[in-house]
């Protein structure tokens, strides 16, 4: 099935459960035989279906129905589908959510996108929601915990919350109540979050959101706190922010608990340095362009400090806000042989450096008088996201360099970036897509390897080396090239 495509069909029985993996919404009309169906995927982007949930809507209306005829059913293999059942509550109609679990039955999908269910038909409400989650807040502030208790309080998905005031407090709830998930603040009288969260984390693995204000003296904490293991970060919200951050913390919280096996088998162990050297004039020759989102930190250090000291151009687009990404750069040139730099308007491209995405904004690649640089924009969001990896990737598909590519997409939720990689590699660029079970959150990666963007599947681990290896085999070649690019 193809992802976001609506489905029209005529049931004369109740709704047949598919095998598939993602989320289907299938919208029954009262006293019909009509109903359609739309399917999500399995990296569910809320607010990039919730426009097709629409259409469906006015298509259902156009034929004559009422909103109130409408019963929806969502079916999921998997249980990301917190802001979407917040949306559907809002259109008032009937709904019903079910997680199902090795369910056999299979899906056709005839020339006029008739869908047809075929298989044992399952009445969805004696499904049950299974895997229900609790969650630990940990944070010194009562009005901080109540917000945040707010945005987790009513949702299906959610079995227990706990509170504590302190990181004492907190370690006697995890050794106790065994939480799926925290979310924890930083700074804490006592004992500040990043210390604690080094030392339980190792002991108990288990998925935290640090809670955190985007200001310059957090953003240090952050990055030491993702080093040591953390899944994600969160900014602070107001009683007033509820409604426009909830949707995101959800989708934080789900993706955090669905990595919780996941978060056990991953430690950051660093890789050793790639024993390969290039030379100057193989690297002039290139083009090294990355994408990351949710691990995304932590899988480019990996990267960056296991590359040798001469590397190509080199330009990264990571899902980050303003502050970091000048803080990740700074930490970044530390580490590396190489020179790593928040991207300034302007800026030239050149061997041995590498150019990191400004939080908040566009990165885009432009070439004049045969020169290659950077524009940093202020266009919309693409995918939701500003700076954007397809923002990227796609403007070197619009001037079409002619110098030889590679490209990564590394871990991450959603799919910005897929389609840009599709059109890096249509260029004759070689695109490597992180394989999943080194991705911390998979989304972005599995959908460029559904697109059939990539040339290979590579754990993380691997690389660096390959980069270097496909480099020096000369792979990625595009079209030979008159551009410069400065020493």
């Amino acid at each position: 099935m193809k992802q976001g495509t609506v489905y029209y069909g005529v049931s004369s029985t109740s709704l047949d459960i598919v095998n598939f993996e993602g989320v289907l919404l299938v919208f029954f009309l009262e006293n019909s035989n009509k109903f359609a169906a739309l399917y999500l995927g399995s990296s569910v982007e809320a607010t990039v279906v919730l426009d097709k949930i629409k259409k469906v809507i006015r298509k259902i209306k156009d034929d004559g129905f009422k909103k109130e005829d409408v019963v929806i059913k969502c079916i999921s293999s998997y249980i990301s589908f917190g802001v979407i059942s917040d949306y559907i509550k809002s259109l008032k109609v009937r709904y019903t959510f079910k997680v199902i679990e090795n369910v056999v039955s299979n899906i056709k999908i005839d020339s006029t996108k008739r869908l047809v269910l075929v298989g044992k038909a399952v009445d969805t409400s004696t499904l049950k929601i299974k895997n229900k989650m609790r969650v630990l807040i940990v944070d010194d502030s009562s009005t901080m915990r109540k917000v945040l208790r707010e945005m987790l309080s009513n949702n299906e998905m959610v079995s227990d919350i706990e509170e504590a005031s302190d990181a004492f407090e907190a370690k006697r709830l995890i050794v106790e109540k065994k939480p799926d998930v925290i979310t924890l603040d930083i700074n804490m009288p006592g004992m500040d979050g990043v210390t604690f969260l080094k030392q339980y984390i190792k002991e108990y693995p288990i998925p935290t959101i640090m809670v955190t204000s985007f200001n310059l003296n957090d953003s240090g904490h952050i990055l030491e706190a993702l080093e040591s293991g953390a899944f994600d970060y969160i900014e602070k919200p107001s009683f007033k922010e509820i409604k426009t951050i909830k949707a995101e913390f959800l989708d934080k919280v789900v993706l955090a608990f669905e990595a919780k096996k996941k978060i056990a088998k991953i430690h950051r162990v660093g890789i050793s340095q790639v024993a390969q050297r290039l030379n100057s004039s193989d690297v002039s020759k290139y083009l090294l362009v990355i994408g990351s989102s949710t691990g995304g930190t932590e899988a480019l250090k990996e990267i960056l400090t296991a590359l040798p000291d001469i590397i190509p151009p080199t330009l990264i687009v990571q899902h980050i806000p303003p502050v970091f990404s000048k803080a990740f750069a700074d930490r970044m040139n530390d580490l590396c042989h190489f020179t790593v730099k928040e991207a300034q308007d302007g800026d030239l491209l050149g061997p041995n450096k590498v150019i990191v995405a400004r939080g908040g904004q566009h990165l885009k690649l432009c070439e004049r008088d045969g020169m290659l640089f950077v524009n940093i924009t202020d266009d919309p969001p693409v995918n939701r996201f500003r700076p954007s990896v397809d923002f990227l990737f796609n403007s070197i598909v619009e001037i079409a360099p002619k110098k030889n590519i590679i490209a990564a997409l590394l871990t991450g939720m959603g799919n910005d970036g897929a389609k840009g990689l599709l059109g890096l590699k249509s260029l004759g660029a070689y695109t490597i897509a992180q394989d999943e079970e080194s991705s911390v959150v998979f989304g972005m990666p599995k959908a460029a390897i559904t697109l059939g963007a990539h040339c290979q599947i590579e754990s993380l681990d691997k690389i660096a080396g390959l980069i270097v290896k496909k480099i020096s085999e000369g792979a990625g070649r595009c079209i030979s090239s008159k551009l410069k690019v400065v020493a």
